[in-house]
């Protein structure tokens, strides 16, 4: 598909990345589950200059169906390649580990998804690489934490769970004025809310297992930027093996078509509940990037085209209160994950950043009582009233 700029998210998510089936004459792309492939002249030819990733050899180094997902993700993304892998966590780690050596520096914003802080913590600090934390909402700390060494600056556009909005571009700028790259994770803003190559990052990285996916029915990642860029970090995927199954990649490929349709109902309801929440005698706080209680709104509505299909609350009694309140919901399944058709709910304390201490959480502003809504595509009248009648039995 041609990646003119007149094609819309919409249309791109269901057209973009389509492998042509040359015997069937398929409108989807087919699965491709082969192992390998044959060896032809144009194969030995691509061997030898280099560019093996370009013909289809063994799907560990590439597939069609692979192809497929990865190639709408890229456009979607205004990128000129992207990558799938097989967990988020594989495309974070190889992207990483493709820039990074030891007595390299990390510039890390302190909002980040648990796995990500383990991976900081127990794999990269112990190879030799030198981590600073910055708040991620303030572009000049990342600036004052650069070193002649630093090599990344990375944060998420939308954070995990308080839905905090950086400067993507000043952040961008400042990574660039060290001679450094800026990668961002992206999972909750969706390349339909944002584009973050747009406003100069380097790297978008995504858990696919998200709203990527939207189903709920498959573990996967994808990193998208330049070609020279995940030329590097594909070569981290051969090495550590993190490649996309066929059959995963055609599930990918798929949820992706309606990635536009699910986040425009999803925008809508969360942004309902979060108004309707924030106006609750039994809720303390209300975390959503379009409030208008939110002190950076307009930071917001410069760089999101939706505020996401996820809200963050805080109740009144703490955790004892929060954990009563799962008891009485039944739409929203607890669950961990997020990003699907169906409503989720949980607690930031006890998922997604029980590796932090108590006092880490804090002071990122994760107190007791948070509870974490990934909003599905369900009426928002019937999620409304199951919060309602949980709230009210708190």
């Amino acid at each position: 598909m041609n990646k003119s700029p007149k094609y819309r998210p919409s249309t791109i998510a269901v057209h973009a990345g389509v492998q042509e089936d040359p015997n069937a004459k398929a409108v989807g792309t087919p699965i491709y589950q082969s192992s390998t492939f044959y060896l032809t002249d144009a194969v030995y030819d691509a061997m030898r200059r280099g560019l093996v990733r370009d013909e289809y050899i063994y799907t560990r180094y590439g597939n069609p169906t692979q192809r497929a997902a990865a190639e709408k993700i890229a456009t979607l993304e205004g990128a000129e390649s992207a990558l799938v892998f097989s967990s988020g966590m594989a495309a974070i780690s190889s992207t990483l580990l493709a820039f990074l050596k030891p007595g390299d520096h990390l510039v890390c914003g302190a909002d980040l998804y648990g796995g990500t802080y383990s991976f900081i913590i127990q794999k990269l600090i112990p190879l030799g690489v030198e981590v600073t934390y910055f708040d991620t909402e303030d572009a000049d700390s990342a600036k004052h934490a650069l070193k002649p060494n630093t090599r990344i600056v990375y944060f998420e556009t939308l954070t995990n769970p308080l839905l905090k909005v950086p400067d993507v571009q000043a952040l961008a700028d400042v990574a660039h004025q060290a001679g450094a790259l800026a990668l961002v994770d992206s999972t909750f803003a969706t390349p339909i809310n944002q584009q973050p190559l747009s406003w100069g990052v380097d790297l978008v990285i995504h858990s696919g297992t998200k709203y990527l996916n939207g189903h709920g029915d498959l573990i996967c990642g994808a990193v998208a930027g330049s070609r020279a860029h995940t030329d590097l970090i594909w070569k981290n995927l051969l090495l550590y093996g993190g490649c996309l199954d066929p059959t995963a990649s055609h599930y990918l490929e798929r949820g992706l078509k309606t990635l536009a349709l699910r986040l425009e109902r999803q925008n809508a309801n969360a942004l309902a509940l979060a108004v309707w929440l924030e106006k609750h005698p039994r809720v303390e706080q209300v975390f959503y990037p379009f409030l208008e209680s939110n002190p950076r709104r307009e930071v917001a509505r410069k760089y999101l085209k939706g505020g996401s299909g996820m809200v963050t609350f805080r109740v009144q009694g703490g955790d004892e209160n929060a954990l009563k309140l799962l008891q009485h919901l039944r739409l929203f399944r607890v669950a961990s994950s997020l990003g699907g058709i169906e409503s989720l709910v949980s607690l930031p304390m006890n998922t997604s950043h029980v590796q932090f201490t108590a006092d880490e959480r804090a002071r990122l502003g994760i107190l007791p009582g948070t509870i974490r809504l990934s909003v599905g595509i369900e009426d928002v009248d019937d999620l409304r009233l199951e919060l309602e009648n949980a709230l009210s039995r708190i």
